[in-house]
């Protein structure tokens, strides 16, 4: 963030809680702000999600992104992954 301020701040959660792609919303501290957990179908949605939540917003500083393969929450999952 380029801002601190409590009205940039609000601007930006509001934009992401508002942003169908988003599934959850972390506000952290340490060498980012926040972290998103999004659904995306195609790149195409992703470039288009990018550009209307980071680029669009001129309180964002950076973004970074992971992807993962997985289909299924990690919750689902557990019981494949004891040993």
């Amino acid at each position: 963030m380029h801002s601190e301020s409590g009205a940039t701040h609000d601007a930006t959660k509001k934009s992401f809680a508002e942003a169908p792609e988003v599934q959850q919303c972390y506000y952290v501290t340490g060498e980012v702000d926040f972290i998103l957990i999004v659904v995306i179908r195609t790149v195409g949605d992703y470039e288009a999600m990018t550009r209307r939540l980071f680029f669009a917003n001129k309180n964002v500083k950076r973004f970074r992104s992971f992807k993962s393969g997985a289909r299924k929450p990690l919750a689902s999952l557990s019981k494949d992954c004891v040993p």
